[in-house]
């Protein structure tokens, strides 16, 4: 797959765009149930042209996400919000030779968007607590994930003869990252449970999850990637389309950091209020050495990978393709 981004031209053009869902336009598809909170508002707006006409042009794109959604008739909507930016410089440095830089930044932040038993790292239930959607009884219980960030690329393209072409390219995504983070202060979850019977050894049925989002995990990542290429062509004993060179990943590196607080489990007697329940189970995690809740860990590679292909075409309806 091949994929060309807009990169300016000698006049100057643009557009402008805007995506709404009013919640208006929600409805609900259950009977007697109220429908799902849903506002959507996103403009869009593109702008390219030339810097100096023939020879340097510039593209950008803007879009705002402002998302507000519950999931399940949640008591608190998922609150997404980001920027999405992307810049593109292109130059034409002699007639051989070309050169295109790319800049791109994509954070976006969505509130209420995790619950405690999902982040990795934390702990699981044990046997007999019921799986079933929580509710968003504090918003605070409630963290939020943070993606996206910066990436920067080049590619540069010689035309060093007419047939002979070399392409450099490279991309490098600086500390992107995937976090989890409290809403509020970091503090220890409680997971309400009841039943209609009364019985704290029957099936439970979850109906809330109060104090705070009990983790926060930071994850980010980094990657170098480069592809230098050399294309070449020869007409002998048919036509030849060689090509040869390299994908290096100086480094694919990952870095977690979790601080996890414990979770605890609560009955709720029907018909009564928080200081009547339960204590029943406290989840708690530890690190590797068996204390402590905060780990670190670090994870990375080296990638370096040759490569020479030749599509041989003997005859006009024949192709053949090799590589090592």
């Amino acid at each position: 797959m091949t994929i060309v981004t807009k990169s300016g031209s000698n006049t100057l053009h643009g557009s402008a765009s805007l995506f709404v869902i009013p919640q208006a336009f929600n409805s609900s598809n259950v009977k007697g149930m109220p429908a799902n909170q849903r506002k959507d508002i996103q403009p869009a707006f593109t702008l390219g042209g030339p810097i100096v006409r023939d020879r340097i042009w510039l593209f950008g794109s803007y879009r705002r996400t402002q998302q507000d959604q519950t999931l399940n008739n949640a008591v608190v909507p998922q609150e997404l919000r980001g920027d999405q930016i992307y810049l593109k410089g292109s130059t034409q440095i002699s007639k051989n030779h070309n050169l295109t830089t790319s800049f791109q930044w994509d954070r976006t932040t969505a509130n209420n968007s995790v619950i405690r038993s999902s982040v990795a790292g934390s702990t699981s239930s044990s046997g007999g607590i019921s799986s079933a959607t929580m509710s968003m009884a504090n918003p605070a219980a409630f963290g939020k994930l943070v993606t996206g960030g910066p990436l920067v690329g080049m590619n540069y393209t010689w035309v060093m003869r007419p047939k002979v072409l070399f392409q450099f390219i490279t991309n490098w995504m600086i500390d992107k990252p995937q976090n989890v983070e409290p809403t509020g202060d970091l503090g220890v979850t409680r997971v309400i449970q009841s039943n209609p019977a009364g019985n704290i050894g029957a099936s439970l049925t979850t109906i809330a999850q109060e104090g705070s989002l009990g983790v926060i995990n930071t994850d980010k990542r980094s990657m170098l990637y480069i592809y230098p290429s050399l294309s070449f062509m020869l007409n002998k004993w048919g036509t030849h389309d060689f090509k040869a060179g390299s994908e290096l990943y100086p480094f694919l590196r990952r870095t977690v950091d979790n601080d996890i607080r414990p979770v605890e489990y609560y009955f709720r007697p029907p018909g009564t209020s928080g200081s009547a329940d339960i204590l029943f189970e406290r989840d708690t995690f530890r690190a590797l050495g068996g204390t402590g809740t905060a780990t670190h860990n670090e994870a990375w590679e080296n990638v370096y990978s040759f490569y020479f292909q030749d599509r041989w075409k003997p005859v006009r309806r024949v192709a053949v393709k090799a590589g090592l």
